[in-house]
């Protein structure tokens, strides 16, 4: 027994030199090392690119063109008097030009392609944000187990003490002939099952340990404690900030600029032009010869034919919109019952709690009298090992209640996301 008693001084001399890690600092960590992380800057800069592109529509644009035709007939000029000769276009014709214009107003073409780009990159941004949150509660869920396992161990450690010290008493009532051989044997076969629980509480937290470490990019040893948080107390009156509502909001957003766009859609663009070429005929259509020409103006284009589907469309982004507030009205009636169900949760691990202390007490008195009675031959040793063993139980049961009231309180922050 001294020489178990030693390791565990030590053990727990050496564990918060080896580290020692919060909950708050796994989860920055677990943000910064999940690969779905990196889309952010992925979409931020595909922002910049879409913006660019959208920019674009303002500088001038050159266009090339060119035709070679023949036609069956062509126009014919006779010769209506001796001092004017006959005239006879050919049949073949040949044009190359260049076109540069310049868009002096395109109904609002391009800032609402840029409203949508930008809006649909908003809806992604919060879609990651949403499976970060989960990522969060992945965390949250592997830490506490590791907490939970971490106060069994301890326990477990106080349970084989109390069984090593009855050892300890039982074996000089033997030397005494108070006691027999098989009282010892069954101390002995209650301090194996110790060790035994401790082995699998071990390997449960080296596996939780590996899950987290998968999770955080660096390795979480058993080394490694882990601060058990206090308590949070959410707001009262701060409401529910969910990334799923910021969602929502961007996907309103993202059809409201889609409103705007066919709007845009639907209105004149006026622009100048220069067009520059060389064929034949040019400008003369009397000319049967090659030459150069120029045209140069304003040029205005109002496509009408957008006016048809106009409404129907404008409806059809109108029952999306209708069809994303009802997602919100459903989301926020299922939060508010979940932050029911968790405050209620949080006030039952309290309650429990508050007669934890006083269960443990009388259980450690029970204990108590229980050894004395041993001592002088009025109880057995089964019966001592199971006034132990309901001590043991109920620190194990207070324990599982602390770690409860944490979770509790960590889920309705989480819930919440305060």
């Amino acid at each position: 027994m001294k020489r178990y008693v030693s390791i565990m001084i030590v053990w727990a001399a050496v564990l918060p030199i080896c580290g020692q890690m919060t909950l708050e600092a796994f989860r920055e960590k677990a943000k910064a090392y999940y690969p779905l992380s990196r889309q952010f800057g992925i979409l931020e800069t595909a922002r910049k690119y879409s913006f660019a592109n959208a920019n674009r529509g303002y500088l001038p644009q050159i266009t090339l063109s060119g035709k070679m035709l023949y036609q069956s007939d062509a126009t014919e000029i006779p010769k209506l008097s001796p001092m004017m000769p006959s005239f006879s276009a050919n049949k073949d014709q040949y044009q190359v030009a260049a076109e540069i214009s310049q868009v002096v107003w395109d109904g609002g073409a391009v800032r609402a392609r840029k409203e949508i780009e930008s809006a649909s990159i908003d809806v992604e941004r919060e879609k990651l944000q949403v499976d970060l949150h989960e990522l969060d509660k992945r965390v949250e869920q592997i830490f506490f187990g590791i907490v939970l396992i971490s106060e069994q161990i301890v326990q477990n450690d106080i349970f084989y003490n109390e069984l090593c010290s009855n050892y300890e008493k039982v074996s000089a009532y033997v030397t005494n002939g108070v006691a027999n051989q098989a009282d010892i044997e069954a101390i002995m076969v209650e301090k194996l099952s110790a060790q035994q629980q401790r082995i699998e509480l071990l390997a449960s937290r080296r596996a939780y340990c590996e899950m987290l470490s998968k999770l955080v990019g660096e390795e979480v040893s058993d080394t490694t404690v882990l601060t058990k948080p206090e308590v949070p107390v959410p707001s009262e009156v701060a409401g529910v900030r969910r990334s799923e509502l910021d969602l929502f909001n961007a996907q309103q957003r993202m059809l409201e600029s889609r409103i705007g766009a066919i709007g845009a859609g639907v209105r004149p663009k006026i622009s100048l032009f220069l067009q520059c070429g060389y064929g034949r005929p040019g400008l003369d259509m009397l000319d049967n010869d090659f030459s150069e020409f120029a045209i140069g103006g304003i040029r205005l284009a109002w496509g009408l034919s957008g006016f048809y589907t106009k409404r129907n469309d404008i409806k059809k982004v109108e029952l999306e919109m209708d069809k994303v507030e009802t997602l919100r009205e459903t989301f926020l009636v299922n939060t508010a019952c979940q932050v029911k169900q968790e405050r209620s949760d949080i006030d039952k691990y309290r309650a429990l709690l508050g007669r934890d202390d006083e269960i443990i007490a009388l259980r450690a008195n029970i204990r108590k009298a229980a050894e004395a009675k041993v001592a002088n031959g009025t109880m057995t040793i089964s019966d001592l090992l199971n006034e132990i063993n309901a001590e043991h139980m109920a620190r194990q049961i207070r324990t599982l209640h602390e770690v409860h009231l944490i979770m509790a309180a960590y889920a309705l922050r989480n819930t919440l996301n305060q």
